[in-house]
C-alpha cells in the first residue's frame, strides 16, 4: 500500500475514533468552583526532528480526567463533581533545511462536567464541544547531529475556538468550559534529544514549552479576563528494542506543569492556578520505518492548587505519527521525542 492511502486511512480512523469517544468515553463527573485541567494546546506541540524536505503529520487523541476535589495539596473529604476533556490534535510540520522548519497545530475539543451532590436529585450534565484554538511555530535547530538535537521554536496561539457557548438556560459557560480562550497568546518551545553513542537504542528527550497569555477585553460584555501563564516540562527515557517481530520504544518519564492564576478585571481569580507533577509510562510501536503508534499514560504524583479546585486523576493519549519525504529522500527517521 502506498504512503498516501496509509496517511488518508489513518487520519480518517483518528477522526472516527474521536467522534465515537464523544459518546462512549465516561462522563460521570463531579466538580468545583473552578479547575485548571486545561486543553492540551501548547503542551500538545512536539514533532520529532526530521530531515530536510520531509513533511510531518501527527494526530493525537487526548483524554484528561479530573475527579479529586482539593484545597492546596489536601484532598477534601467530599465529592459531587467531575470533569473530562477529550481533545483531538492534528499537527503538521515541514523541514525546510537542516536549520529551519515550521509546524501548525489544530484542535477539536469536548468539555464535559457533571454535578451530582445530592443523591436524590438528577445529575446536572454540561457538555460543550467544537473547534479549539490553533498554534503556529517557526522552528530553529542550533544543534542537529547524528546523536544530538537541540531545537527552539516561537509563534502565536490563534483564538480560533469559541468563547460564547451557553448552557440550556442561556447562561454563558465559564471560561474553563469553553473550547477556546478568545486571546492571542505567545508560545515558546524547546527540545533537547540525546541518543547515547554507547547504546544507540537509548534516547533521552526533554521538552519545555511556555505560554504567555493575552487578555480578553470583551468578557461578559465589557470586562477583562486573562488566563494564567503556563509552563510545562516533559522529560522521557526510551529504549528501542524488538518484541518478537515488532520494533517498540518503551518509555518512562515525568511531566511538570505550572499554571499561574487567572486575572479578571485586574484581580486574581480564586480557585485557579497551581502546580502538578505526573509520572509517565508508555510505548511506541513502529508500523513502518516512517510511521509509528504511541500510547502514554500520565498519573499525578504531586498536586498543589490555589484555593479549592478539581485535581487531575489521569491523562492518557494515543498518537499516530508519519513522515512524507521527497521522492528522492531515503534516510531513516530518528527516534521521536516523548
Amino acid at each position: 500500500m502506498s504512503k498516501l492511502p496509509i496517511l488518508f486511512y489513518s487520519t480518517i480512523a483518528c477522526w472516527v475514533f474521536f467522534a465515537g469517544s464523544l459518546y462512549v468515553f465516561p462522563t460521570s463527573l463531579y466538580g468545583q468552583a473552578c479547575c485548571s485541567g486545561g486543553v492540551p494546546v501548547s503542551g500538545g506541540m512536539g514533532l520529532a526532528p526530521a530531515d530536510q524536505g520531509v513533511w510531518q503529520l501527527q494526530t493525537t487523541l487526548d483524554h484528561q480526567a479530573l475527579g479529586v476535589l482539593m484545597q492546596g495539596g489536601e484532598i477534601l473529604d467530599r465529592d459531587g463533581r467531575t470533569r473530562h476533556t477529550q481533545s483531538l490534535l492534528l499537527e503538521v510540520g515541514y523541514q525546510w533545511n537542516q536549520r529551519w522548519g515550521f509546524s501548525m497545530l489544530g484542535t477539536a475539543i469536548r468539555q464535559s462536567r457533571i454535578i451530582h451532590t445530592q443523591p436524590d436529585l438528577p445529575k446536572d450534565l454540561t457538555v460543550n464541544m467544537g473547534i479549539g484554538d490553533a498554534v503556529a511555530l517557526i522552528r530553529f535547530f542550533p544543534v542537529k547531529t547524528s546523536d544530538k538535537t537541540w531545537a527552539v521554536a516561537l509563534g502565536p496561539k490563534v483564538p480560533t475556538g469559541s468563547t460564547n457557548a451557553t448552557d440550556p438556560s442561556g447562561i454563558l459557560l465559564p471560561p474553563d468550559l469553553q473550547t477556546g480562550t478568545g486571546t492571542w497568546d505567545m508560545i515558546g518551545w524547546t527540545l533537547y534529544q540525546h541518543q547515547w553513542k554507547r547504546n544507540p537504542n537509548l534516547t533521552w528527550s526533554t521538552m519545555i514549552n511556555h505560554k504567555i497569555s493575552g487578555q480578553r477585553n470583551d468578557y461578559l460584555g465589557n470586562q477583562t479576563y486573562r488566563f494564567g501563564d503556563e509552563t510545562t516540562l516533559q522529560s522521557t527515557w526510551s529504549f528501542r528494542q524488538f518484541l518478537g517481530a515488532f520494533l517498540i520504544d518503551p518509555l518512562v518519564g515525568i511531566r511538570i506543569r505550572r499554571l499561574g492564576q487567572d486575572i479578571q478585571n485586574g484581580q486574581s481569580v480564586d480557585n485557579s492556578g497551581g502546580m502538578w507533577v505526573f509520572g509517565r509510562i508508555g510505548t511506541a510501536l513502529r508500523l513502518t520505518p516512517r510511521q509509528y503508534l504511541r500510547i502514554q499514560w500520565d498519573l499525578p504524583v504531586y498536586r498543589m492548587v490555589t484555593g479549592v479546585q478539581l485535581g487531575p486523576t489521569s491523562q492518557i493519549n494515543l498518537m499516530f505519527y508519519w513522515e512524507i519525504p521527497n521522492s528522492d529522500h531515503r534516510s531513516i527517521p530518528k527516534q521521536q521525542p516523548e
